[in-house]
């Protein structure tokens, strides 16, 4: 059970704290490219925006060889918050795609990396409760971008 905890904050300074907490989870010679055009204040949940960025950061790298990118973007687009994560990571095959989201899921190309198949289900939980959206694109081999768009109160 989360409560949804908004507050005003200016975004690029909560953006670029996290983001620096991710540089930890990178694996060797992989680089974190990260773009951001909303240098100004938003009222949302910080703790619940920050597990949204963890999550699909970590995945991320993850799923992605060394060596090789993750970029995030964020941006205001009208009332709307923008995210975007993308990888050139493994890719998650067509007929799993469909299952991404349900809680204990694990994609058939990953059996051999840890995970629990909770943490996107929760991600998805997270975007819902602020009034958002999360899609994603993959295509084996190529990598995942997913986009999870929340309406904003800016000022």
């Amino acid at each position: 059970n989360i409560k949804v905890s908004k507050e005003y904050f200016v975004f690029d300074d909560f953006y670029h704290e996290v983001i620096d907490e991710m540089h930890s989870f990178l694996k060797k010679g992989q680089k974190l490219i990260v773009n951001s055009l909303v240098n100004k204040q938003i009222h949302s949940d910080k703790k619940i925006l920050r597990h949204i960025f963890n999550n699909l950061i970590v995945n991320s790298t993850k799923y992605t060889e060394e060596g090789k990118n993750i970029y995030c973007d964020a941006k205001i687009n009208e009332n709307q918050l923008i995210i975007t994560v993308k990888d050139e990571g493994i890719g998650i095959p067509e007929a799993d795609q469909k299952h991404l989201f349900t809680r204990f899921f694990r994609a058939h190309n990953v059996e051999n990396i840890k995970g629990t198949g909770l943490g996107l289900n929760i991600v998805k939980h997270h975007v819902e409760l602020l009034g958002g959206t999360i899609s994603f694109q993959s295509e084996l081999g190529v990598g995942t971008v997913f986009i999870v768009e929340l309406p904003l109160d800016t000022i």
